[in-house]
Parts: C-alpha cells; sequence; structure tokens
C-alpha cells in the first residue's frame, strides 16, 4: 500500500484532486496512484474536494479508498476553488511537497519517485529549489498533451508552447495544473493558487508568479503519465460548430477564460504593453465575437 502505511517516514507529500461528476475517471487515477512503486521513504496524503458530483463519487472513493481525505464544494468551485479547498487543507499539516494530480491523469507507476529524484537532483546541483512540472500524453494518439510551457518571444506576450520532455531535466516558463509537484519551502513564498481565477488559467499565472519570485520551473525527464486531451469536438474551437453555437459557448468558464479574470491576468503578465495587448486580442472578443473565434481557429489562443 502507497498510502499511509508506512512508519518512520522521511518525506510527507499531499496530493491535491478535485472531482465533479466522473466518478470512474477518478477512481482509476486513484487506483494508478495506489499502484505507484513502494518507496519506503516516503508517506502520501490525498486531499480530494468533491464538487458537488451527483453521480457518487464520494461514496465510491470511501469505500474504495478509505484513507482519502474527503473535502465537500456545493457545484459552483470549478477546478480553481476546487485545487485552493485541497491546498488550504493541505498546508494546514505543513507537508514536505504538494502534488497537483488532475483526476483524469493515469500516473505511470514510478511518477511521483522520478518527480521526488528530479527535485533533489537540481537541488543538489544548483544549491535552490524548483518547481517540478510532469508531462503526460494521450492515451489514444500517444502525442504529447499537458506539462511544462515556454513563452518563447516578447510578442505575442502570451502565446504558450508546450515543452516535450526529454532524457534530462528542461527549464519552462510556466505549466499546466495537470502534474505538479511543489515544496513546503515554495509554497510559503507563492502561497495557494490565485482566488481570481475560477477555473483554468490559475495554474498557468502560479507558475509565472514563480518565475517572478525567483524560482524555476523544470519538466522532469519522459512522461510520467496519460490523460485525454481536453475534446476540440463541441469546443469553442470546434470550427464545425455554426459561430452563434460557439459564441454561446464563449459564455461557459470551462470553456474561455472569463473576462475580468482574462483582464486580471493580462495585466499581471504583459508589462507595460498589456493595454496593446489587450485591445489587440481580447478587446476584439468583446466586440467582434466573430472575428476572434475565427482568430482563434487558424492561431489558437
Amino acid at each position: 500500500m502507497f498510502f499511509e502505511t508506512i512508519l518512520m517516514a522521511e518525506i510527507t507529500i499531499a496530493i491535491l484532486m478535485t472531482c465533479h461528476n466522473r466518478k470512474n475517471t477518478t477512481l482509476s487515477c486513484l487506483e494508478a496512484l495506489m499502484n505507484q512503486e513502494p518507496n519506503p521513504g516516503i508517506r502520501i496524503s490525498v486531499f480530494l474536494v468533491d464538487d458537488g458530483s451527483e453521480d457518487g463519487t464520494a461514496d465510491a472513493v470511501s469505500e474504495q479508498f478509505p484513507h482519502v481525505k474527503i473535502l465537500y464544494g456545493n457545484g459552483s468551485l470549478y477546478w480553481g476553488g476546487g485545487m485552493r479547498m485541497a491546498f488550504d487543507e493541505a498546508s494546514e499539516h505543513d507537508y514536505d511537497f504538494y502534488i497537483w494530480l488532475n483526476d483524469d491523469v493515469i500516473l505511470y507507476p514510478y511518477a511521483i519517485s522520478k518527480m521526488i529524484d528530479t527535485f533533489h537532483s537540481i537541488k543538489t546541483k544548483e544549491n535552490k529549489e524548483a518547481i517540478i512540472v510532469g508531462s503526460t500524453r494521450d492515451d489514444s494518439t500517444g502525442r504529447h498533451a499537458y506539462g511544462g510551457i515556454v513563452i518563447p518571444n516578447w510578442w505575442p506576450p502570451l502565446k504558450l508552447v508546450p515543452v516535450i520532455p526529454a532524457d534530462a531535466p528542461l527549464s519552462c516558463d510556466t505549466m499546466g495544473g495537470n502534474l505538479n509537484l511543489i515544496s513546503r519551502n515554495i509554497v510559503k513564498i507563492l502561497g495557494n493558487l490565485d482566488p481570481y481565477f475560477s477555473h483554468g488559467t490559475g495554474d498557468v499565472d502560479y507558475g509565472l508568479r514563480a518565475g517572478k519570485a525567483g524560482i524555476s520551473c523544470r519538466v522532469a525527464p519522459g512522461y510520467l503519465g496519460h490523460c485525454p486531451m481536453n475534446k476540440i469536438e463541441g469546443s469553442v474551437r470546434d470550427t464545425s460548430l455554426p459561430i452563434h453555437k460557439r459564441k454561446e459557448l464563449m459564455s461557459q468558464r470551462t470553456s474561455v477564460t472569463p473576462i475580468k479574470e482574462r483582464l486580471y491576468f493580462t495585466r499581471r503578465h504583459t508589462g507595460y504593453l498589456w493595454p496593446i495587448h489587450w485591445i489587440m486580442t481580447i478587446t476584439s472578443r468583446i466586440l467582434f465575437p466573430r472575428l476572434w473565434l475565427i482568430w482563434r481557429s487558424k492561431f489558437g489562443r
């Protein structure tokens, strides 16, 4: 058993998760977590926020994984709120490390050990701590899914490019929130996810804030798990949908970051040129949503 059954543990880790109405997906994620390679120097605790699931997720988790600490939301937390709740609860216990884990990620058996090893390797060589980013690939195509992100150019200032993992750790500017390891010392500096972000963008913001604080983000070697990529079909990026339908989807925070949150993010991370960036990209979304959707279809974010 990889959960709290190890005495005299040297390292304590809190796994932070949030879920909503995908019981089987969540259970599969926890099962893979349970099947991590045993490491007598690690003790793991899991904090799972069930944000108003109506499919019996909490009961099933309690039955199959009784060591998991379940917290309850009312269905309005979304990813950002759920992860903040888990983070707040876990932080009360002062763990050595905190791992963000999306509930659709199936970890490979060596994932956690490799992240810990990468952290200590960097700390030993560079005498500083880094956020360790785990990469995942799409389970159906084998292609890169989520992980580290770089911003390659000063303009456009928020063009996010994924980092493909290699045989050695790689630097990145920020990360997606699917699988990341953050040390106690870094959490003391950065704190929790910013409460301004309700669903997406909070993960990218966290990594960028780390960089401004002098904390680097590093992509761990190789792929550490698999998960499905967000589907294009039926989303705001689906060019087969009529424009009016895609405009309707723009009002859903699970599809597009809300305007106020995006403005907050833009002002924080694009420097003194943020008004120009805002006018050229985001204002078009408000005033000319059809053109914005066409632009997004061709050029992405």
